[in-house]
């Protein structure tokens, strides 16, 4: 019987240790990725042949955020009236100049 516990308390040790290394390494995977993802989010656009601006509420004003691809909701900056400043890109009612600028960005 001592023996019997001995194994299965061998057995289980073995797969918890299994568990925790297969865990790991899905962690450190997809914290990898992310930062591959982030770290070529901030050097793309030095290496893009086109820079598209975020405007998703078409008001011809951007926040600034980029891409290389022409995304749905990004424009080039020859389409824009600004390729910063927006600060909310969900209203085309706001933007830099624009009577309510002063209300919604503060």
């Amino acid at each position: 019987m001592n023996g019997t516990i001995r194994v299965i308390s061998k057995i289980v040790i073995s797969i918890l240790t299994a568990t925790v290394y297969i865990i790991s390494l899905f962690f450190i995977f997809s914290f990898s990725l992310l930062c591959r993802y982030i770290g070529e989010g901030e050097k793309s656009v030095e290496n893009c042949q086109n820079v598209y601006y975020k405007d998703f509420d078409r008001d011809k004003y951007s926040d600034g955020v980029t891409s290389c691809s022409p995304e749905p909701g990004f424009f080039p900056a020859s389409e824009l009236i600004s390729t910063f400043g927006d600060c909310d890109d969900s209203d085309p009612m706001v933007h830099p100049g624009s009577a309510t600028e002063d209300i919604v960005c503060k």
